[in-house]
């Protein structure tokens, strides 16, 4: 009985783990690109310039006529062309 018990203690315990790296990742990333959210930047740039006293580098990126990419498109190419872009930032 209590070998029983401690196996669903352990199984309810790694669920909630689970559900909690989950969360963690549902709020400090953009669901569509995978990449940081606004949020989780300003943080990670301000813990960054707290500790670390080198050089540094920021690249921010615009992507020109966006707007028209959807207009014209559709939201699913402008989507798509989103998740290319955040793709080969990332590698």
């Amino acid at each position: 009985m209590l070998t029983l018990l401690l196996i669903v203690v352990v199984l309810i315990a790694n669920l909630i783990s689970n559900y909690r790296v989950q969360l963690i990742r549902l709020a400090t990333t953009d669901e569509l690109t995978g990449l940081m959210n606004r949020k989780s930047f300003n943080a990670e740039f301000t813990r960054f310039f707290e500790t670390k006293h080198g050089p540094a580098c920021l690249f921010l990126l615009d992507i020109d006529f966006f707007k028209q990419i959807n207009d014209s498109k559709g939201h699913a190419a402008g989507d798509h062309a989103l998740r290319f872009l955040a793709d080969h930032i990332q590698e």
